[in-house]
């Protein structure tokens, strides 16, 4: 997999990111044909651990890495391919208090600016906390409209690192109207 990634911090601590990935960008589902897995920009509200972000932002659900060379299995879930949401276009506010990580957005889902048909907003957050270097855990959901049906995702997620050993866990729940393909 090839990936190119472009990061800009400017003087005013905005940070511009595009990164492209020929085939398999978070968009290639349902854009096809789209390199764009990021386009947004990260602008501090009060300091750095305040941001407003938009633009097209990647999935923030689960412990995956979107990337194949970052996973230390062989094959990548099929349900984390073909059910969780993959992108995000619209805004969202990200807040890091100590080990708190907090995203809470508007967006449309897997859709982008240019799908007439799928403008439809759906509240988008993630919320994740560090307990020390080698666990934690996070939650995120997906309540709104995609591709005009209804969604609510809602999916809870957990690590643990030591020396070789690696436990990850997720759990997902929600439902999605029509959402049945073919």
């Amino acid at each position: 997999q090839a990936v190119i990634d472009i990061v800009k911090e400017t003087e005013d601590q905005s940070i511009w990111r595009l990164t492209l990935l020929p085939h398999k960008s978070g968009s290639s589902g349902f854009n096809v044909g789209s390199w764009i897995h990021e386009a947004s920009v990260s602008v501090p509200i009060t300091d750095n651990q305040t941001r407003f972000w938009a633009g097209v932002i990647p999935d923030w659900s689960g412990y995956e890495y979107p990337f194949s060379h970052q996973h230390p299995l062989i094959s990548h879930n099929l349900l984390f391919d073909f059910t969780l949401p993959s992108y995000y276009t619209g805004a969202a506010i990200d807040i890091t208090r100590g080990k708190w990580w907090n995203r809470i957005g508007i967006a449309n889902v897997n859709a982008n600016r240019y799908d007439r048909e799928a403008r439809h907003g759906a509240l988008v957050y993630r919320i994740d906390y560090s307990k020390g270097e080698f666990d934690g855990f996070g939650f995120a959901g997906v309540h709104g409209k995609e591709a005009g049906e209804t969604i609510n995702l809602f999916q809870f997620d957990a690590y643990y690192i030591r020396g070789n050993w690696t436990w990850q866990g997720q759990v997902a729940v929600g439902s999605a109207d029509a959402a049945a393909s073919n």
